[in-house]
C-alpha cells in the first residue's frame, strides 16, 4: 500500500481523528505514532513499516550521529494505537499539545507512512512549493555537472 494524498478532519473531544478510507485495509494491528523531529507533525507508521524504519535507523548509528538521535525519539517518543470500528485512532493529548492539534488536521500520505498536520504548521512548512522545486532543480543540475566532470 502506498499512502499517498492530502485530507482534511475533524478532531474530536477525545482527540480522536478519522483516518482515510483507503489506509485503514493496512492498518490491522498496532499502529505507531510519534512526533516528528524535524517536522511539526504527528508520523503515523502500519507496525510493519514503524519496523523497517527503525531498523533503517539502527543500521546508520554506527555512521551518523543524527541517526542515533532520529532513532532515540522515534522510540521514546512512539505510541501504539490501534483504530476503532469507525476507522479513527486517539492522539495522546500531549502528543496533540506537541504539534499544536485543537480542531482540524490534515492526514497527508507520504508512501509507506502519513503524517498529521495542522493547516498553520504545514502552511508555515510548505508556504512556497517553489522553493522546493527551485532545490530539487539545482540539485539535478549540480548533479548533471559532476557526471559531464567525472
Amino acid at each position: 500500500m502506498i499512502f499517498a494524498g492530502t485530507k482534511e478532519y475533524s478532531v474530536d473531544e477525545k482527540g480522536r481523528v478519522v483516518l482515510p478510507p483507503k489506509y485503514r485495509d493496512d492498518l490491522a494491528g498496532d499502529i505507531m505514532i510519534f512526533k516528528d523531529i524535524v517536522y511539526n507533525c504527528i508520523r503515523v507508521y502500519p507496525y510493519s513499516e514503524y519496523e523497517k524504519y527503525i531498523a533503517e535507523l539502527d543500521n546508520e548509528i554506527l555512521s551518523d550521529r543524527n541517526a542515533e538521535i532520529l532513532l532515540d525519539r522515534a522510540i521514546s517518543r512512539a505510541e501504539a494505537v490501534q483504530l476503532d470500528k469507525q476507522g479513527r485512532i486517539m492522539i495522546p493529548q500531549k502528543m496533540r499539545d506537541s504539534v499544536g492539534i485543537d480542531k482540524e488536521v490534515l492526514v497527508i500520505g507520504k508512501r509507506t507512512r502519513f503524517e498529521i498536520w495542522t493547516q498553520a504548521a504545514y502552511d508555515a512548512e510548505f508556504n512556497d512549493d517553489k522553493e522546493a522545486v527551485r532545490a530539487y532543480e539545482d540539485r539535478i543540475n549540480t548533479n548533471r555537472e559532476i557526471k559531464l566532470r567525472g
